[in-house]
């Protein structure tokens, strides 16, 4: 039996046990310690792996627990990639992340796409992360018959804050008319070509169509 969690010594054993468990592929124990842990830290190789067992009962289960910050390096030598360390909850998008990062196989995607990528609300959470990572090959496969127009202006928005113009150009066209561009918009785009160096000339491009409703302040 698990001990009951709570004191900072007993989260790091967890996670070291369970980061074992999984290298070595012992799902009765690695499963066993994400059911009784509320604040886990996956690393991108544990993802990885339900990913590839197709163990769609752990995907389902991480939906429920929230990213915490382990420091691995006090008990792995070898440092590990960590997506998790830079969201707050785990969802569709982060699984999405990892399939296209690591080129995971295509068959193992397409079953986890058809499973988790289903409900709007979760396809919807995957266009923005392929709007913050300007994973443009991808977006353009996605159906996009159920997201509203509203939904596209938000992703646009997110599209310039996080320098991806790829997207950002594909939304603008296909589904923006210049009703849609505001100040705020021209405001976040003033702020990008002033803090980044990617992209001048599509900014200065955005700029010069709307000029008009750009705000002096």
């Amino acid at each position: 039996m698990l001990r009951t969690i709570g004191e900072q010594i007993n989260t790091h054993v967890y996670h070291m046990v369970f980061y074992q468990a999984v290298d070595d592929d012992l799902r009765v124990v690695y499963a066993q310690i994400m059911r009784q842990l509320k604040f886990i830290q996956l690393r991108d190789k544990d993802a990885l792996h339900f990913l590839k067992q197709r163990d769609y009962e752990l995907i389902r289960l991480s939906f429920t627990k929230l990213p915490t910050k382990i420091a691995i390096t006090n008990f792995f030598k070898k440092e590990f990639n960590l997506k998790s360390q830079s969201i707050r909850k785990y969802t569709q998008a982060f699984y999405e992340e990892i399939l296209i990062d690591y080129n995971v196989e295509a068959r193992v995607a397409q079953n986890y796409r058809e499973r988790f990528l289903v409900e709007k609300e979760e396809i919807y959470l995957v266009l923005e992360m392929y709007c913050k990572q300007d994973y443009v090959k991808h977006f353009l496969k996605v159906n996009f018959a159920d997201i509203l127009h509203n939904e596209f202006i938000e992703l646009f928005c997110i599209c310039i804050r996080y320098d991806s113009f790829k997207i950002a150009l594909q939304i603008y066209l296909r589904f923006l008319t210049s009703n849609d561009i505001t100040p705020k918009i021209m405001d976040l785009l003033i702020i990008s070509l002033r803090d980044s160096v990617k992209f001048h000339e599509m900014k200065l491009f955005y700029m010069h169509e709307h000029f008009d409703i750009l705000s002096i302040s």
